[in-house]
């Protein structure tokens, strides 16, 4: 039998069934493409049973063309693969920030909890509807205030990005106790 993880042989599938509904591949053809994009060859003996388990369930189908298999997808495995795609952000970001969590438990690591946080706040805000003006500007915010931060900044510049994180923390509590309070202006 293989030695590929569930995880890893889960992955494949999923991405050896975006690579066929993209169009008609053969096994061959399938390997190339993961050799290409990981710089790690599969063997047959991974590829060929996820492509005939993949088979199996009707999501995609076989071929015979030119001496070779050629796979397509099939209703089914659009659906699955449309579900698939709807998921995969959540799982990515949990496993990732799960991770990273205990990572920085173990090793106290105050940089990796910061990231891992952030992926938690990405998570939660993504499932949310967020004006697109909002969200651009929000951007561009975290976009500047981490060029300046990263750029080893001297001491008045990072008194000025104090003082505008604190003007806007002040804001937004003041705009929060507004709204809480059902006395929100309608112009800012």
């Amino acid at each position: 039998m293989d030695n590929i993880s569930r995880p890893t042989r889960g992955f494949l599938k999923h991405f050896m069934l975006k690579l066929i509904s993209d169009k008609p591949r053969s096994g061959y053809e399938i390997m190339n493409i993961i050799e290409e994009i990981s710089g790690k060859r599969p063997s047959a003996g991974s590829i060929y049973p996820l492509l005939q388990e993949l088979e199996e369930k009707k999501f995609i189908k076989g071929e015979t063309k030119n001496k070779k298999i050629e796979y397509t997808i099939t209703e089914e495995g659009k659906k699955v693969l449309e579900e698939l795609e709807k998921k995969q952000k959540d799982i990515i970001g949990s496993s990732i920030s799960s991770f990273l969590r205990t990572y920085s438990t173990i090793f106290g690591d105050k940089e990796i909890e910061f990231v891992s946080k952030q992926i938690d706040f990405y998570n939660k805000i993504s499932k949310f509807s967020i004006p697109e003006k909002i969200w651009i500007e929000f951007s561009c915010f975290r976009r500047n205030f981490f060029d300046l931060l990263i750029s080893n900044p001297d001491e008045e510049t990072k008194l000025w990005l104090e003082k505008i994180l604190r003007n806007a923390n002040i804001e937004l509590e003041e705009l929060k106790k507004k709204v809480k309070n059902g006395i929100c202006d309608k112009n800012p």
